[in-house]
C-alpha cells in the first residue's frame, strides 16, 4: 500500500510539472525514472516472485500464446512488469515463439533469433498489414512451424501453400483475407504429415478427392453457404472415411450441393470408433 500511495504521489506531482509553462525536462524526465523505478521495486516484490521459474515460465508462455491469438504482443506486456521479469524472458527461448501478423520485422527477427530451433506458433491474421512480406520472412523456418493460424487470399501465398512442405505443423487456421476479392485455394495437406487439426473458414475443399492426412484428429468447415462450393452427401460420407483417427468434426452454414440428398439405406455405414464430438449448425441446401 505505501508503494501504491507513493507511486500515486509522483504522477500526481509528475502531472502538474508537466503542466508547467516553464518546467525543465530535466526534472520531468528524473521524476519519470523515479516513479519507473517505485513501481518496479513494488512489482518485484509481488508474490508471484515466491514461485518457481519453471511453473512461472510455463504460465508465461501461455499468457504469450493467448495474446499473440488476439493480435497482442505479451512479451513485451510482461517485460514492463519488472526488470526481474525481463531478465528472465531476455534469457528464455519458450517464450519467443509465438509470432504475430501485427510484429515489425526487427520483432519477427528476434523473436526467430531468440526462440533458438524451437517449433513456432504463428498468427498470421492482422488484415491491416501485408501478411505476404512477412510469411515469406518466415518461410525458410518453415519445418519449425507448428501452428498456423492464417488469413490467405493472396496468389503467392497460396501458390507457397500448395507448394511446401511443413513437417511439424500440427494446426492448422485458415481464412480467406477479406481486404481481397480473391479466393484462396486450399494448400495441399498431404504436405502436413503431423497434422492434427485443421480449421477452414471459407476456403473450399476439393471435395472429390480432399486428400486429408489419415492422423488428423480435429476437423472443422465452416462459412459455406452458397450450395456450390460444398459436398454432396456422399462426399462428406468419403471424407469422413478418409480420416479414421477423427474425433472432432464440426461443420457449420454448409451448403450442401442439390444432388446431396441420398435415398434412405443408400449409403453404407462407416466406422469412426474415435469420434466423440459433432456439432452441426445452420446446414442448407
Amino acid at each position: 500500500i505505501q508503494f501504491d500511495e507513493a507511486i500515486s504521489l509522483i504522477e500526481h506531482s509528475l502531472s502538474e510539472l508537466q503542466e508547467t509553462p516553464r518546467a525543465c525536462a530535466l526534472d520531468i524526465r528524473r521524476m519519470q525514472q523515479f516513479r519507473l523505478e517505485l513501481v518496479r521495486t513494488r512489482n518485484a516484490l509481488l508474490p508471484v516472485h515466491s514461485l518457481p521459474q519453471e511453473l512461472l515460465l510455463a504460465i508465461w508462455e501461455r499468457f504469450v500464446y493467448e495474446s499473440n491469438l488476439k493480435c497482442q504482443d505479451g512479451v513485451w506486456t510482461l517485460a514492463q512488469v519488472s526488470k526481474t521479469w525481463a531478465d528472465v524472458i531476455r534469457t528464455s527461448s519458450g517464450m519467443w515463439c509465438d509470432i504475430g501478423g501485427d510484429f515489425s520485422q526487427r520483432r519477427i527477427e528476434q523473436a526467430l533469433r531468440k526462440s533458438s530451433e524451437r517449433l513456432l506458433c504463428l498468427s498470421l491474421v492482422n488484415p491491416n498489414d501485408d501478411l505476404s512480406e512477412k510469411f515469406n520472412m518466415l518461410l525458410p523456418q518453415a519445418h519449425r512451424w507448428l501452428e498456423l493460424q492464417l488469413a490467405a487470399s493472396l496468389p503467392e501465398i497460396v501458390m507457397t501453400m500448395r507448394v511446401m512442405d511443413f513437417p511439424a505443423l500440427e494446426l492448422l487456421e485458415m481464412w480467406p483475407n477479406w481486404e481481397y476479392s480473391l479466393t484462396a485455394e486450399p494448400p495441399n495437406f498431404l504436405a502436413f504429415p503431423k497434422l492434427r487439426t485443421l480449421i477452414l473458414h471459407g476456403i473450399p475443399l476439393n471435395w472429390s478427392e480432399p486428400l486429408l492426412p489419415a492422423g488428423l484428429q480435429s476437423l472443422s468447415i465452416v462459412n459455406f453457404s452458397d450450395g456450390v462450393t460444398g459436398p454432396t452427401f456422399s462426399q462428406l460420407l468419403s471424407l469422413l472415411s478418409s480420416v479414421p483417427l477423427l474425433e472432432e468434426f464440426h461443420l457449420e452454414r454448409l451448403g450442401l450441393q442439390s444432388r446431396a440428398l441420398p435415398l434412405i439405406g443408400s449409403e453404407k455405414p462407416i466406422n469412426m470408433p474415435n469420434l466423440c464430438n459433432i456439432r452441426v449448425s445452420h446446414m442448407m441446401r
